[in-house]
């Protein structure tokens, strides 16, 4: 008679040779398949390593933003793309696996408040040949017809020839990972997604191979300190533990991880991300992949994300994952991108002009193509003016076209308010429109980015202020309409304020910006004849203002632009 301990020592034994039995699977499969179609060009290396020391701000302002309560979990919308036969049969993945996936990778990202929701119903693929004969290089690009932008896609194929599955890296804009049916309960999911957040193999030796000691971490292998680096030879693991002899070029042995998701152990043994792989994953979200929106709002191009009623709005691209209410539209060529600085040379702004984040277009990516950024509506049926002020930059020797466009009748019609094209310099330069005419509407704005033929016409925009007086703002009614005049507005070099009837004590008045900060103050005379004060405008900044007479008992306001 079996002893409990007996017992206990069976079962183990039993476990380590399951454990011994898939690794030695997982190998022989591996001499004839790549684990992995994932490579990193060097112009996405280039992009990564110069951008190493921005995510980690990013991730710090992320974790300061979560202890005071500010930063929420993000939820990836993910739309499931399933191959069967030309008849639509034998789907490569079940329903029901597809809800294990979901779960599997909630469960993996959880710990960085991130998780993934299926928008809805599967989409098929019924192609027989692609279902069993899916080949990485040569039919990748017949699935950008089937993407749903600004959303992640994931893709199950009955066998993929050459790999067991592949992502698309951030530097590509697009939202796609493959993998074949096999591997969909795997961590291969895991792996993948990794890469669609920007992490590289901890095998990785196209910068040059990292050193067991860590010297080099920052600048090869992957650019990761705390994964230890692998030389990449999956024979070497066996249940899971990395039992061969290579040393690197120190000599010092490697000491790979055989659970850690990006490296070569086997895929049933994976369940890690290290730390910082977490807060790369992190960066990649909040800088890369912001542009990510829930399932509701792909669908119409021009819908509303929400309204706006108070006024002054200002937008200077400072939040990330969903912060900001401007969506990229679904129809376009590509997605405008949040940056502190472009990544190309002779082109692009180096700094933001307000704030540390502006939005701009990659022309390097995509030429001759458009791009269009949209606002959230605007509520002016109870206003009486209507004011857009944003600073510009264009700068290189291919830029192309960036305009301003406005509907008012739900993105029927769209009006051009503003355009301008060509190589405007190496700085940031403002707008100040006034679009009075579309007041007592609901509006909506988009910036239309047109790139030119050539890598150096990157375009960027921020600090976004869009301003809008009430009908009435404590004015009084009937003869008294006119007590406070400004000419001319917008007004360039001098802006001339009249002002009278003041039948009130000790008026004074207040020239104030956007943002409530005055600007000019100067006591009035209280007697009813009219006065005039002349106000040299030659060293403020262009913008919209707010000129305020205020008595011990009424106020009365109106605005101005100062246009550059």
């Amino acid at each position: 008679m079996f002893t409990m301990k007996y017992i206990k020592i069976i079962n183990y034994r039993i476990i380590i040779l399951f454990i011994l039995f898939q690794s030695q699977i997982e190998n022989s499969i591996g001499q004839s398949k790549e684990e992995c179609g994932t490579v990193p060009n060097q112009q996405y290396l280039d992009y990564l390593e110069n951008s190493l020391t921005e995510r980690e701000k990013l991730v710090n302002r992320h974790y300061k933003d979560r202890l005071q309560g500010r930063a929420t979990s993000t939820s990836i919308p993910v739309q499931f793309h399933v191959s069967r036969t030309t008849e639509g049969n034998d789907a490569a993945v079940s329903d029901e696996d597809l809800l294990k996936v979901i779960d599997n990778i909630n469960t993996s990202f959880s710990i960085m408040g991130i998780s993934f929701t299926s928008c809805g119903q599967t989409k098929f693929i019924d192609d027989t040949f692609l279902h069993t004969n899916f080949e990485k290089d040569l039919h990748d690009p017949l699935l950008d017809q089937y993407d749903d932008k600004f959303i992640l896609n994931i893709y199950f194929f009955a066998d993929i020839t050459d790999v067991n599955g592949y992502a698309k890296f951030p530097q590509d804009q697009v939202d796609r990972i493959v993998i074949t049916s096999e591997r969909a309960l795997t961590s291969t999911v895991e792996h993948e997604l990794g890469h669609y957040f920007s992490l590289l193999h901890t095998y990785e030796t196209s910068r040059g191979n990292e050193l067991v000691s860590g010297n080099n971490c920052r600048v090869a292998g992957d650019f990761i300190c705390d994964t230890p680096p692998d030389p990449g030879d999956r024979s070497d693991f066996n249940a899971c533990i990395y039992n061969g002899t290579a040393v690197d070029g120190a000599g010092d042995r490697y000491a790979p991880d055989g659970f850690n998701y990006m490296g070569r152990g086997q895929a049933t043994c994976r369940n890690r991300f290290s730390i910082l792989q977490r807060e790369r994953i992190l960066a990649s979200l909040l800088m890369d992949r912001y542009y990510l929106v829930d399932c509701s709002q792909t669908a119409p191009e021009n819908s509303c994300i929400s309204t706006i009623t108070s006024f002054p709005y200002e937008e200077s691209f400072e939040d990330f994952a969903g912060g900001t209410e401007w969506r990229q539209n679904v129809d376009d060529d590509f997605g405008w991108r949040i940056r502190h600085r472009t990544s190309s040379s002779n082109t692009g702004p180096d700094e933001a002009l307000d704030g540390d984040y502006f939005m701009y277009t990659e022309a390097s990516d995509y030429m001759n193509a458009t791009g269009i950024l949209s606002s959230p509506c605007f509520d002016l049926q109870d206003r009486s003016t209507l004011n857009v002020t944003f600073g510009y930059h264009l700068f290189g020797t291919d830029i192309g076209k960036l305009s301003l466009q406005l509907t008012k009748d739900e993105g029927a019609t769209w009006a051009s308010v503003w355009v301008q094209q060509g190589n405007k310099g190496n700085q940031w330069n403002n707008a100040v429109i006034t679009l009075d005419e579309y007041v007592g509407n609901t509006i909506q704005l988009r910036f239309v980015g047109e790139t030119g033929s050539g890598s150096r016409g990157d375009m960027a925009i921020d600090n976004i202020v869009i301003s809008s007086a009430p009908l009435v703002t404590g004015v009084r009614p009937g003869p008294d309409k006119n007590t406070l005049t400004l000419y001319p507005n917008p007004a360039r070099d001098i802006l001339t304020i009249q002002y009278s009837d003041l039948k009130q004590g000790h008026p004074t008045l207040y020239v104030t910006n956007v943002s409530g900060h005055v600007v000019y103050e100067q006591k009035l005379s209280n007697i009813s004849a009219s006065k005039e004060i002349k106000l040299d405008l030659k060293e403020w900044n262009p913008g919209v203002y707010y000129v305020r007479i205020i008595g011990q008992e009424k106020e009365f306001t109106t605005m101005f632009v100062h246009q550059p």
